[in-house]
């Protein structure tokens, strides 16, 4: 919703909006994402990874049915990883390129929930606690 009786301009609620914890998570998060891309290629690719990757190349040669018929996991993934398919060309680092991304976007969700509850502090914590769990991170790539 529109709050149409604030006479300030949309920068300046959106610049008193850029607190420290916000410019912190930034940094946490950019530092966050640098270190996955560094690490994304450097594991052997998992055997449920290789549905996404199928899944991913079928749309992008324009086999819709062979999509649809062996369609396991969500499909705005494989959407998603075929755009990255696009943009960088089918590897692993592309394909992984996505996960790396929507862990980045979770993590922010965590934050701005956290931040909206409980403060700066805590949504801070809360978002560095959910980076470095072994399985979160694991997934990530």
């Amino acid at each position: 919703m529109i709050d149409q009786t604030s006479p300030k301009p949309r920068w300046i609620s959106l610049k008193e909006s850029l607190t420290k914890w916000r410019l912190a998570f930034a940094v946490l998060a950019l530092a966050y994402f640098v270190f996955l891309l560094l690490n994304l290629t450097k594991q052997p690719m998992n055997w449920d990874e290789v549905g996404h990757l199928n899944s991913a190349l079928e749309l992008k040669g324009g086999l819709f049915n062979n999509f649809v018929r062996d369609s396991f996991y969500p499909p705005l993934f494989s959407c998603f990883t075929t755009v990255s398919f696009y943009l960088f060309g089918a590897s692993l680092f592309s394909a992984r390129l996505v996960s790396a991304v929507f862990s980045i976007l979770s993590l922010w969700v965590v934050f701005e929930l956290a931040y909206t509850m409980y403060g700066g502090k805590a949504a801070l914590l809360s978002a560095v606690l959910l980076a470095v769990m072994p399985g979160y991170f694991w997934l990530s790539r």
